[in-house]
């Protein structure tokens, strides 16, 4: 059988090919291996629809399960799946990755989140009591979507690096837990702490990890992390028996950490550390020592400093996006003036932001570059895609010019930037930036030989022998 299997020791799936997709036998839901990582399973009446699942080694059919329903950004249904995998098996969770959700359309989403749906209910026993949602940046917005989408009720939401949909606001959500994750320099980290202030002022059980990286899913002890704030939730809302060893570990765990940052003198986070035990553990056990230090952090001022040490670097951030954006936005202006090109990245200033950003320290000036840096990539690799998409070479250069100087060498930054080369007819750049990309590690054949740019070089003896060159490569693995 051709679907690929991990055990719990194997290493951290990432982008997976569907091969032989068609080519595969069903599997009914007695053939799933218990935990292992199986992928892809195919939607049994949804022609072209698959995804990762994770069952876990205790699973039997008898009984209903919980599930948590994964949306990777790119559509890479093992990559949640495997994250969440040894949470899962330690409190008894279904895990299903989809392999076709994305970052859009939202067409293509609900179509992935219907077919998941309705393919994991006919095979397996799951608690519709416990249905949850797991996501990261666009994946995280269709992660919070699920309920409506489907109409059913969510019993929570872990939303990494994403906030919710434009069609969804925070009352629409009041009565779902939300746990929110985002790094330090991520470009969505304001969106994510107002979202987090938005659901607390009304009511909704929240909590938000802020970790010290840049926009991606969590590390796995996070992952961990989220899974038993899920089972704490679960407890006091009666959906589950209370179990008092989770609880007991858990609070352990929650006061270890809070000990370890003031032993540190890391007073802002030890602060909201046992705010957080307080908030998770409140009617389950015994919070009045963490109370207490709450108590005695604010009366030394710390709430306050923390207060205006994240509202002063907030401002200066938004200062700062305001003007880099005004820069930026040249990029859909006039081009034709001689060298204007050149003088918007110039502008831009981003070797001066990639060294600030270097620093060893995260002070506000290091967060605040990272931040706008990363901003400013996500920004540029969106519009050349689109500029791309209309044929509109000359902007789609320069738009993939202002990702490649902020991540320089990146093997698909440069492929991108070699396509809106052909594009605009720059036949030399293209094939020299290409060459580029393959020797930093770009192999995706599949993606040179679909891009419409590279249509008028395809018969170039130069750009034939490129592509002969990937052909060869064995690839990773």
């Amino acid at each position: 059988m051709a679907v690929r299997v991990y055990s719990l020791a194997g290493r951290r799936a990432s982008i997976l090919m569907l091969l032989s997709f068609f080519s595969q036998p069903w599997l009914r839901a007695e053939e799933l291996p218990l935990g292992q990582i199986s992928d892809p399973v195919l939607c049994l009446h949804e022609n072209g629809q698959s995804y990762a699942l994770y069952l876990p080694t205790a699973y039997q059919p008898e009984r209903r399960w919980p599930v948590i329903y994964c949306f990777d950004p790119g559509g890479h249904g093992a990559v949640p799946v495997a994250l969440f995998r040894e949470g899962a098996e330690k409190f008894g969770y279904i895990l299903i990755g989809s392999n076709n959700s994305k970052n859009g359309p939202w067409e293509i989403i609900l179509q992935a989140a219907r077919a998941i749906w309705r393919d994991s209910h006919s095979r397996l026993a799951i608690d519709d009591q416990r249905i949850y949602a797991a996501g990261f940046s666009g994946g995280a917005r269709a992660a919070c979507g699920l309920g409506k989408m489907l109409s059913v009720k969510l019993s929570g939401v872990i939303a990494c690096g994403g906030g919710l949909p434009a069609w969804l606001e925070p009352k629409d959500v009041i009565d779902v837990p939300w746990f929110g994750t985002a790094g330090l320099t991520d470009f969505n980290y304001s969106e994510m702490q107002e979202l987090s202030k938005q659901l607390g002022a009304q009511g909704t059980p929240r909590r938000l990890e802020i970790f010290p990286g840049r926009h991606s899913w969590p590390a796995p002890e996070l992952a961990r992390t989220a899974l038993a704030w899920l089972e704490l939730h679960a407890m006091k809302t009666g959906v589950r028996a209370r179990d008092d060893e989770i609880i007991a570990n858990s609070l352990s765990l929650a006061s270890a950490k809070a000990r370890e940052l003031e032993n540190k003198q890391e007073w802002g986070s030890a602060y909201i550390q046992y705010a957080s035990i307080v908030a998770d553990f409140s009617g389950l056990a015994d919070v009045t020592p963490a109370r207490e230090k709450v108590a005695d952090l604010q009366k030394a001022g710390v709430a306050k400093d923390l207060i205006k040490s994240e509202s002063d670097r907030e401002s200066e951030y938004t200062k700062s996006l305001a003007r880099l954006k005004a820069m930026y936005s040249q990029l859909r202006g006039p081009l034709n003036e001689p060298g204007k090109a050149r003088k918007i990245i110039n502008e831009l200033k981003i070797p001066w932001m990639r060294k600030k950003a270097a620093g060893k320290d995260l002070g506000p000036e290091q967060i605040i570059a990272r931040r706008l840096l990363s901003e400013l990539f996500s920004q540029a690799i969106n519009d050349g895609q689109t500029y791309l998409e209309k044929k509109d070479g000359l902007r789609a250069v320069l738009a993939f010019q202002i990702a490649a100087e902020i991540s320089p060498g990146h093997p698909s930054v440069l492929a991108v930037l070699a396509a809106a080369m052909a594009l605009k007819g720059e036949r030399k750049k293209a094939l020299k930036t290409i060459s580029a990309a393959i020797r930093a590690g770009y192999d995706d054949l599949e993606e040179l030989e679909k891009e419409s740019a590279w249509d008028g070089l395809r018969a170039d003896p130069e750009f034939i022998k490129i592509t002969a060159a990937i052909k060869k490569s064995p690839g990773p693995g």
